[in-house]
């Protein structure tokens, strides 16, 4: 069966023109899901395009592919019905132009909008927060526009203290994503979105197949298994009062010459621990002969005719200190004060199954993560990750070609449920991972599509979400 006539499949460069259906040649397309196990990878698709008379040459400044690296491409599937479904949409990021005679071809390599997750984000210091606040301004500074990203409206669990500083944005993702054991995805229009860990309870299943598939493979493994889990929390509570968060050691005594400025930075410290660098919620401006004091070769105070200028920053400060007297000054102490966010006593909750520990034996898995909660929580997430994953989890590959609509219509993160007699399959998977070759050379255009998929582990529990029926428990006793 080749693709029905009501369907449409083109590629498109955005902003240069629809590529002509005799010109496209192939389309392969690789895309993961990212999650407790594996961070969200870089999807990619890659495009072959018949070059006869180069149109699609790089520098070729009138074909649709003048734009060259960078230029946005996507392929897209229509229906007669008006619907549209988006199976890639990515940046290119490599052109392989063949100019031998009887092999002239463009191939064209694009990689989705997670590729801009490697840009470094600062999210400042954010106090009693939530996972979705905090990956806003995770995407925010790594200036991906909101029109590429999407969160789920369940992504609601509490951070008291959270702090992203210089660390890539996709980096900072799968911290987040580890925090509360949910998914972070790219999905076929190439929107990047994160989805909360129960993304698959409610979620309709998209096809059934009763004893239908074009190819199939079962996996059975350990790689995620544990039976010895242990959820490790650190929190940070502000100082009641200001303190000392900086200052000059004992015998630096920098100096400054006359009518001259000197600049120092200094990172906060916990007083007590001498925990550096610290987190900082709020400074005092330094107070002259209080916080500061200044002399000169004679040993005089002449702390008077300087200024001090402070650009604090979230661990450290940058000082500026003005001499304006014509002699040479010594600073012979400087303080800084300020509302520090001190780091509390660590909690820990440990699950065992012993019943799996006899069956497997034991398999440890630890996490620490700084953004979460409380006691309650770690305690919820230790279960939970038990009860999914104390016992070996079925993955399944599946395998279709030119099942219409289908082939379209499932997205990564959809739910399908499978039935083949042969190995006695007959469960609900949820994708994680989707391969997916477009052949336009065949009679007629095909489809071969692969699905990753992993064993639905749904708890039976209820989801009040919407109105009337209200909220339940802020979704606690689900975790």
């Amino acid at each position: 069966m080749t693709i029905p006539a009501s369907y449409q499949i083109f590629a498109d460069f955005v902003g240069g023109g629809t590529v002509p259906e005799a010109d496209c040649l192939s389309v392969s397309i690789s895309r993961d899901v990212g999650e407790i196990f594996s961070d969200l990878r870089t999807s990619e698709a890659e495009f072959t395009f018949d070059n006869v008379e180069g149109v699609y040459s790089p520098d070729n400044v009138t074909g649709p592919n003048s734009m060259q690296l960078g230029g946005q491409i996507r392929i897209v599937a229509t229906t007669d019905a008006g619907s549209t479904y988006g199976l890639f949409n990515g940046f290119v990021k490599n052109i392989r132009d063949n100019a031998v005679l009887g092999q002239r071809q463009v191939s064209v390599r694009a990689a989705d909008v997670a590729q801009f997750l490697r840009r470094d984000v600062n999210t400042g210091i954010l106090l009693d927060t939530n996972t979705a606040e905090l990956l806003t301004h995770v995407m925010s500074d790594a200036n991906i526009p909101s029109s590429m990203f999407e969160l789920d409206n369940k992504l609601v669990d509490k951070m008291p203290f959270a702090f992203i500083d210089r660390q890539s944005a996709g980096s900072a993702i799968g911290k987040i994503v580890e925090s509360g054991a949910h998914f972070s995805v790219v999905d076929g229009d190439g929107v990047f979105a994160v989805r909360n860990r129960n993304v698959d309870v409610a979620a309709p299943t998209v096809q059934s197949y009763d004893n239908y598939a074009f190819g199939l493979t079962t996996i059975l493994d350990d790689r995620t298994l544990m039976n010895d889990v242990r959820v490790r929390g650190t929190l940070r509570k502000a100082a009641t009062t200001g303190t000392s968060i900086a200052g000059l050691a004992p015998g630096d005594i920098p100096t400054v010459a006359g009518s001259s400025s000197l600049n120092f930075f200094l990172e906060y410290q916990d007083p007590t621990t001498l925990e550096t660098p610290l987190p900082v919620n709020s400074f005092s401006a330094p107070v002259a002969n209080s916080d500061y004091v200044i002399v000169n070769s004679a040993g005089a105070d002449v702390t008077a005719t300087t200024s001090v200028a402070v650009t604090a920053f979230a661990m450290s400060a940058k000082v500026e200190i003005f001499n304006g007297a014509a002699d040479q000054a010594f600073i012979n102490e400087f303080f800084l004060t300020g509302i520090p966010l001190l780091r509390q006593p660590p909690f820990t909750s440990r699950v065992e199954d012993e019943t799996s520990q006899d069956d497997y034996g034991r398999r440890a898995f630890n996490l620490s993560s700084d953004l979460v909660q409380g006691v309650d929580f770690v305690d919820s997430y230790a279960d939970f990750l038990d009860f999914r994953f104390s016992k070996p989890l079925a993955e399944v590959t599946v395998g279709q070609r030119n099942l219409y609509p289908d082939i379209l219509q499932i997205d990564l993160l959809n739910t399908i449920h499978f039935v083949e007699s042969h190995t006695r399959i007959n469960s609900t998977f949820l994708v994680l991972g989707i391969e997916h070759a477009i052949d336009f050379q065949s009679v007629g255009t095909t489809h071969s599509v692969s699905y990753r998929c992993r064993l639905q582990q749904a708890k039976a529990f209820l989801i009040l979400d919407e109105d009337p029926e209200g909220k339940l428990d802020i979704r606690t006793n689900g975790f």
